[in-house]
């Protein structure tokens, strides 16, 4: 153990690090660990021939000291040791284990668990994930030492149990016949097995044995004594739920297969047991009584959960808007508004998440518990906004809190500033289609448009428009009056006029023109020539089918004069294959066809850039771009440093044709920077060295130093007037 640091008291014991170190435990198996930070076991695969990692203790010898996860995690373990017995992390213990994360392990053997094999001390806030295959075990657990008394208590598994054609398989615990309680406790986890006794949290639970305030919600599939909860029950069970899909060909029950308690007479019992019939696939809560109570999803499920399951919401259980979960298992909580800022007499939206101790997420938005000062009030994660001012809104569930602040500003003022009918009739069948827009001069908030025909509304639209902004609201309705009925329409009360139901056949089909290629995927564009027999605007219904399949079916309005209508599309036809374009307006229909070809390709086939440029100094790339592909395409050309777009261009190609396009860079700060070229189907990396900016406020002299000339100059100019002022004296 000298590889370890600590003494392996508990004062202070062995520091764990990496997996080898894990597996020196053996070595003392009286000695105190703790995990010191999460460790990869994903090598344990290739161990020992392939056995994988050895479990640390058996019943000879078991694990007496105690282990500490500090919260950290052991990911990707293997024991791969089928045929043998006391197969876990953890062959047998005496000892406690506690606050570790067994994440994503494997574990094969007779008798097998994740955690423990033969469970002799106490299991407190355990989680593990992944797979066993054993002929008896249990998710954390194969079974308790009948000579003590343990407890699991705030421990969680989503362990896939396989099990073979014996008995005891458990979500939890396989065989729980001795002296354990099971307190605080869920799986989540498959349980299926050959065999009987297979359970949902617990495969069997013997008369000396408790559960309290757990569930479990994996399917459970077994030949007989199948339950959502236990397979087989003698002990007592109190505040439990069950929502597991039940599979057996006897004795199978939503919450227990069999409860002793009913056929024998022992102390086997269910209080506050809940179970519901759609899930569970069951009619019963057993298969000898209808023990437990059967609950409706709606009952179990958000704040209803508190009026239809008698459990302690007050200290073990807390409520989410899906379906209860222990108070424990929250770890965090976070709030997000949907709008940070709201208009007076508004609402906005709160979600508030939970993150679980697996790390799995649960919305609680409509059934936290909110503070928010006196300016708004927030009711099932809807805010009102009745005063203006700032505010912080604080949602708590289980003693998690998070706080976000919300703005609350004048009211909004959206307005109708003009609307418009598409069109002066309309086809009987097709939808009538009108367009508004609305303004908004005050604060931020939503107004409820109306469309009205001959005074009934027959559209709403939603209007949300923030301070100061405006926005294009498009209605739509079929009238359902017959050839000839006129109806006068509106937009909150501004008249658009009226509109007439016209017959089919007032549009006609003259022409349809699509490409004679499309790209396999890609986009494409057609038109549609319409005829009108009408001296008015007439909207009629156009359908687009290709390969005698619909895929566009879009109102059209067609003037008095005929109108051409652009439509859109793709498809996912392979290349080489002849689609053919179908477009029906009433009983006409006009066909086309077209190849599918390859989609367009952008090749960077070149890129010329200078080589060194001063900082500061803007330069371009020259960039050449070939289309390969079969057809037409538009594609941006960008550069990029370190995944930053720093310019970009649009670029047109037809079918097996190129073009040179020059792209602007700069950088301030010189060194070499490295740019990524790149369309949407190719990329090139070019280099350019950014220098410093060259002085010219001075003349470089014959060594090549700037201003020493200079110097020069004016030296000489001195040393002559000095000599003719002394030839002057003399």
């Amino acid at each position: 153990m000298d590889d370890l640091d600590g003494e392996g008291t508990t004062e202070n014991p062995y520091k764990i690090t990496e997996v080898d170190e894990l597996q020196l435990m053996n070595e003392d198996l009286s000695a105190h660990y703790v995990l010191e930070e999460d460790i990869g076991a994903s090598e344990t695969e290739t161990w020992n021939g392939g056995a994988g990692f050895e479990p640390i203790g058996d019943r000879d010898s078991p694990f007496s000291g105690s282990f500490d996860g500090q919260d950290h995690a052991i990911e990707d373990l293997t024991i791969n040791r089928a045929g043998e017995d006391d197969i876990a992390l953890f062959g047998a213990t005496t000892g406690p284990v506690e606050s570790v994360y067994i994440e994503d392990a494997f574990v094969s053997g007779d008798r097998a668990a994740v955690v423990v094999s033969y469970l002799g001390g106490d299991l407190r806030s355990v989680y593990a994930s992944g797979e066993i295959e054993t002929e008896r075990g249990g998710g954390l657990v194969r079974t308790d030492d009948r000579d003590l008394e343990n407890t699991i208590e705030r421990s969680g598994s989503d362990v896939a149990v396989r099990g073979g054609d014996t008995r005891g398989f458990g979500g939890i615990i396989g065989n729980g016949q001795g002296n354990i309680e099971i307190l605080n406790s869920y799986a989540t986890g498959e349980v299926e097995a050959e065999g009987r006794q297979v359970g949902g949290l617990v495969g069997t639970l013997g008369s000396n044995s408790a559960i309290r305030n757990s569930y479990a919600t994996g399917s459970v599939t077994g030949d007989r004594e199948v339950g959502g909860l236990v397979g087989n029950n003698e002990g007592p069970v109190t505040d439990v739920f069950a929502l597991g899909t039940i599979r057996g060909n006897s004795e199978t029950g939503a919450l227990a297969g069999v409860n002793q308690g009913d056929r024998s007479g022992t102390d086997g019992s269910i209080t506050n047991g809940y179970w519901n019939a759609a899930l569970s696939n069951q009619n019963v809560g057993d298969s000898n009584d209808d023990v437990g109570t059967s609950i409706r999803t709606n009952e179990i499920t958000g704040s209803d959960a508190t009026d239809n399951l008698d459990i302690d919401f007050d200290n073990f259980w807390t409520l989410t808007d899906d379906y209860p979960v222990l108070e424990w298992q929250v770890q965090d909580l976070s709030i997000a508004l949907d709008d940070s800022t709201v208009g007076e007499g508004q609402q906005t939206g709160v979600t508030v998440t939970l993150t679980l101790d697996d790390g799995s997420t649960v919305t609680a938005s409509e059934v936290a518990d909110y503070d928010a000062g006196g300016i708004v009030d927030v009711d099932a994660g809807v805010v009102d906004a009745n005063q203006q001012g700032t505010t912080e809104i604080t949602a708590t569930v289980a003693d998690q809190s998070d706080s976000a602040e919300l703005e609350v500003v004048e009211p909004p003022n959206i307005e109708l500033e003009e609307s418009d009918l598409d069109a002066d009739a309309v086809v009987e069948g097709s939808p009538l289609t009108a367009t508004a827009t609305y303004e908004n001069d005050g604060g931020p908030g939503s107004h409820t448009a109306e469309l009205t025909a001959n005074g009934e509304v027959v559209d709403t639209q939603t209007v949300s428009l923030e301070a100061d902004a405006e926005t294009d609201v498009d209605f739509e309705w079929t009238p359902d009056g017959p050839v000839g009925t006129e109806y006068d329409v509106s937009v909150d009360g501004a008249d658009l006029g009226s509109v007439a139901v016209v017959e089919p056949g007032t549009i006609s089909l003259a022409d349809i023109s699509v490409p004679e290629e499309v790209g396999s995927g890609e986009p494409y564009e057609f038109t549609v020539d319409l005829e009108n027999a009408a001296d008015e605007t007439v909207i009629d219904t156009v359908e687009y089918e290709l390969e005698s399949q619909t895929a566009i079916t879009e109102p059209v309005a067609v003037d008095s004069d005929g109108s051409t209508a652009t439509l859109g599309y793709e498809t996912d036809v392979d290349t080489g294959l002849t689609v053919v374009h179908a477009v029906t307006v009433d009983d006409e229909t006009l066909e086309a066809t077209s190849q599918v070809t390859e989609p367009p390709l952008f090749d960077v086939t070149d890129v010329e850039s200078p080589e060194d440029v001063e900082s500061g100094d803007e330069f371009d790339l020259s960039v050449t771009v070939e289309n390969t592909g079969g057809v037409e395409g538009t594609q941006s050309v960008t550069v990029s440093d370190n995944d930053s777009e720093i310019a970009t261009e649009e670029l047109t190609l037809e079918a097996d044709s190129s073009e040179t396009i020059s792209l602007a860079v700069s950088e301030d700060a010189t060194g070499e920077y490295e740019y990524t070229v790149a369309t949407d189907d190719d990329e090139t990396d070019v280099t350019v060295t950014v220098s410093e900016e060259a002085d010219d406020d001075g003349a470089d002299d014959s060594d090549g130093l700037p201003g020493f000339g200079a110097v020069v100059a004016v030296g000489a100019l001195a040393v002559a007037v000095a000599v003719a002022t002394l030839r002057r004296r003399n």
